[in-house]
């Protein structure tokens, strides 16, 4: 009997084998074919998608409507799932696909009416954009139709397949514009830290921008304030409102002729997000005659969002302007709330949302003068508004909802610019928030931030607005194009890392949020170094990790002498650490540690459950307080007489306490990157553990979130000093030698995880290599890995 069980067993396992080998090799088939032929309607003529070593698809067409139509057929072999979820997110149609999971993200599109904002930005935008939006969705189309095998494993778990694609749905991606400007969201937060802290306390967390420190434009730009108007700048000088828990950060920055070798202009950008698998940013290169373009653009869009033509090229960091407001409104009962005359009816709509495997729900919109009433979907805005009683409620004002978004219209236009000037006019329709840097061929260089700013009564207001003042309304919004952009300033170069725009007392200043000043600095350090600059230097300074913040704390912090061998030995490693954030040392390692436990024993005291919340890194305002703010490092329920000097000590042998058990008691041989690795991680798969490993990329890197180089430090315990966000695309653009530009990007191009090039640009890019995007169709196709011809049907 025994013998017969075993013999089943075996059988049953060499069939288990053979069935999940079987399984196995039908998925891989989702990973789209590089080589072959396809007829497809609407092209005029031949085009071919040449992938390169790397399987970035290199585009020849003969006119740029085919190109666009190739770069949908690409982003559809490699993004599909990609975009199928922004268009479900952006439809409120995710709990249809993916069950109750998807419920309150859905309810939230509902409540912004996302869709609408997608109608009335195709209803704005001009014939030459939807032209080349209908060429593009007719690529991703003509993909969709023509897959065979399996499609991706995202899909297979789901049930699902995609569904052809419109202009109207790529017009309805506009609207998440919403989701990622995360200003509205931050106001929830400021008015929990104000809640908690006193006016001084506020001012020590969030330090003013430093007055000497580095800003992107001239003082000509905007020129001082007249005194009365004064305190409508001086508001918003504080640094690093956290747009995420330890703030953003791009970097930006264009070289003029007269600082480099060539005598032509170098531009370089490096815009940073999550580290996720795949990365929101898809590299591609379309070809033809009289035009060119090589960069990133978003899945779902034909723009090229960072790159270049063949006469200028651009980069772009977040501005963290202010764009929009949250206001408490005050409910006088279910129907109606007080506006500044009276009572006035909530707008309601009703919006039905399907549930796989669930029933349908019912969901009630209301709506106010100013906007929806988010305080009804989302958790905290119901938090704040439940403080004043149980009849308030918060509203949302975006411009959005009554004038759609331009931001697809205004970037394929800055797409197709071929000077300065016709760059500046398509970012004036520009209603994201970034600045973008420029550079061009004929020698001029720039910067130019772009959104449409509402002009408020109250510029330094960062917490809900009282709805039913009309004082607090505002009723435009100002092009920020036309007041904030510079060409060819005097020192030769320009540059942005989500700092200040405009010196201190400035008549105008777009961003509300600006980021602590260690990036700029350091940048602008690296640049005034030479005026030989050439793209070697340029890479050089986007892989620069020397922390200035490091720089500036580690006096402050090895006054001490330390109690143990240990740590007087880790104080003297530090003091002679000259603050390189390298992933191969150990200083590195014991700072992030020790700072870590400093902010934990400093902040959470006066912060309570709000510092678990939201705990990251801090320098500037640590710095701050040990500088001249004792007060903080005082225990009001243990100790109100501690000094910062034994917090210090005590932070110093929690880290060391903590990194010996981990990695062992020889701090010399500790290495900073075995802690601090950029883990790319699948945003599906990462909560599945047989998928979780096999779907993620990882690298052990460098830097920390001041450094140019930026590379996030997180204190959250299950990734405790892992780089969570960073620059996980960068470009270098050679004005002199457009085929000499160079180009990365993590972790892959492909979203598919049994695609050659999900991951395969990993460790290139922790290794701060580039890539070029050069050569003819018969030199890509000769070292590349593919050629798709789509023939005119």
């Amino acid at each position: 009997m025994s013998k017969i069980a075993a013999r089943v067993a075996i059988g049953l396992a060499v069939t288990t084998a053979v069935l999940l080998a079987g399984a196995f090799f039908w998925l891989k088939s989702s990973a789209p074919s590089l080589n072959g032929k396809l007829a497809v309607a609407g092209l005029s003529d031949n085009v071919s998608i040449v992938r390169d070593e790397y399987g970035v698809p290199h585009i020849f067409a003969e006119t740029q409507g085919d190109a666009y139509t190739a770069l949908g057929f690409a982003h559809a072999q490699d993004r599909l799932v990609q975009m199928e979820f922004l268009r479900w997110v952006a439809q409120g149609r995710l709990a249809a696909k993916v069950g109750a999971g998807g419920i309150e993200t859905d309810k939230l599109s509902r409540t912004l009416n996302l869709k609408k904002i997608g109608e009335l930005s195709h209803a704005r935008a001009d014939a030459e954009t939807i032209r080349d939006l209908q060429q593009y969705a007719d690529g991703v189309n003509a993909y969709i139709a023509s897959h065979k095998g399996a499609w991706p494993l995202e899909f297979v778990m789901l049930g699902a397949q995609p569904e052809p694609w419109t202009v109207s749905d790529i017009f309805s991606l506009s609207g998440l514009i919403l989701f990622a400007l995360p200003d509205w969201q931050d106001e929830l937060v400021r008015a929990k830290f104000s809640s908690r802290l006193s006016p001084n306390q506020i001012q020590d967390f969030f330090p003013p921008y430093p007055e000497n420190a580095p800003v992107t434009y001239s003082a000509s730009v905007a020129p001082p304030a007249a005194p009365k108007d004064a305190s409508r700048t001086e508001s918003i000088r504080h640094a690093g409102w956290p747009f995420v828990k330890g703030g953003f950060a791009s970097n930006t920055w264009a070289v003029h002729g007269s600082h480099t070798k060539s005598g032509l202009p170098l531009l370089a950008s490096d815009p940073h997000g999550g580290f996720t698998a795949p990365i929101d940013y898809y590299l591609a290169r379309i070809s033809g005659p009289g035009f060119s373009m090589r960069g990133v653009g978003s899945p779902g869009f034909p723009a090229f969002l960072s790159g270049h033509n063949d006469r200028i090229a651009w980069g772009l960091t977040d501005i963290g302007a202010d764009v929009t407001d949250l206001f408490l409104e005050r409910g006088l009962d279910a129907h109606t709330y007080e506006g500044p005359s009276g009572p006035l009816p909530f707008k309601t709509r009703t919006e039905v949302i399907k549930v796989k495997g669930g029933e349908d729900v019912v969901l009630a919109v209301r709506e106010t003068r100013h906007g929806p009433v988010i305080s009804d979907v989302h958790q905290g805005a119901k938090e704040y508004a439940d403080a004043f009683g149980k009849d308030y409620a918060i509203s949302l004002s975006a411009e959005a909802f009554t004038r759609g978004v331009s931001f697809t219209a205004a970037m394929m236009q800055a797409n197709k610019a071929q000077n300065w000037e016709q760059f500046i006019t398509a970012m004036k329709d520009y209603d994201f928030q970034h600045n973008f840097s420029y550079a061009d061929r004929n020698g001029n260089i720039g910067m130019v931030s772009a959104a449409r700013l509402p002009d408020r009564n109250d510029a330094g207001s960062h917490t809900p607005k009282k709805g039913w003042l009309e004082e607090n309304d505002w009723s435009k919004a100002i092009p920020v194009a036309s007041i904030l952009h510079e060409q060819n300033p005097a020192r030769g170069f320009i540059a942005n890392a989500n700092n200040r725009l405009t010196p201190a007392g400035s008549s105008y200043e777009a961003s509300s949020s600006p980021s602590p000043q260690y990036r700029i600095t350091r940048i602008t350090e690296l640049l005034s170094l030479t005026k030989d600059h050439d793209v070697e230097t340029m890479m050089k300074a986007q892989s620069d990790v020397l922390s200035l913040a490091a720089r500036e704390l580690l006096p402050l912090m090895t006054v001490i002498k330390g109690d143990s061998k240990e740590a007087q030995k880790a104080i003297a490693m530090l003091r002679a650490w000259d603050g390189e954030m390298i992933a191969e040392r150990p200083e590195p390692l014991i700072y992030a540690a020790w700072v870590k436990e400093m902010s934990a024993l400093v902040f959470s005291d006066e912060l309570g459950a709000l510092y678990e919340e939201w705990k990251a890194p801090r320098e500037h305002s640590l710095a701050r307080i040990l500088q001249n703010r004792e007060e903080w490092c005082d225990n009001r329920a243990t100790d109100p007489e501690k000094v910062c000097n034994a917090l210090l000590g005590d932070a110093l042998d929690s880290a060391l306490s903590k990194l010996i058990t981990t990695y062992g008691g020889n701090m010399e041989e500790w290495a900073y990157g075995e802690a601090h690795k950029a883990r790319y991680t699948h945003q599906i798969f990462s909560g599945v553990p047989v998928l979780a490993s096999f779907s993620e990329a990882s690298a052990a890197i460098g830097g920390d979130d001041r450094t140019v180089n930026a590379a996030s430090v997180s204190y959250d315990e299950d990734t405790l000093f892992q780089a969570t966000s960073g620059a996980r695309y960068r470009q270098v653009i050679d004005l002199s030698d457009l085929d000499n530009s160079r180009f990365i990007l993590a972790p892959g191009v492909s979203g598919n995880v049994f695609s050659p090039y999900y991951k395969n640009l990993t460790a290139k890019w922790a290794r701060a290599e580039y890539i070029t995007l050069a050569g003819d169709k018969n030199a890509v196709a000769q070292r590349g890995v593919g050629v798709i011809e789509l023939l005119p049907e």
